[in-house]
């Protein structure tokens, strides 16, 4: 009987130390899923960044091309305006 209680203690100290490892196993597995997560995570942050960004430089980049076009329209308005005066003043000396 004591051979039976010993070979019983020795099974359930067998079980015990396998119900360790697995946890332990399972607390690694389950760091690597959050490292790997974490990874994830941050590279998805680092796209995002870099299509803001790009959208940010793209968005100056048709800022500055409104005000060259505004500046263009305004040197034609300018020029349009003073042949219109060159032609009134000459009319009206003409007159």
């Amino acid at each position: 009987m004591h051979l039976a209680g010993h070979e019983y203690e020795l099974q359930l100290e067998k079980l015990r130390k396998e119900k360790d490892d697995d946890r332990e196993q399972h607390n690694i597995s389950l760091e690597a899923y959050k490292t790997q997560k974490l990874k994830d995570m941050e590279y998805v942050e680092e796209r995002v960044k870099g299509v803001l960004e790009a959208k940010e430089a793209t968005i100056t980049q048709l800022k500055l091309e409104l005000r060259h076009l505004h500046q263009q329209l305004l040197e034609s308005a300018n020029s349009i305006l003073d042949d219109d005066n060159s032609d009134v003043a000459s009319r009206t000396a003409e007159l």
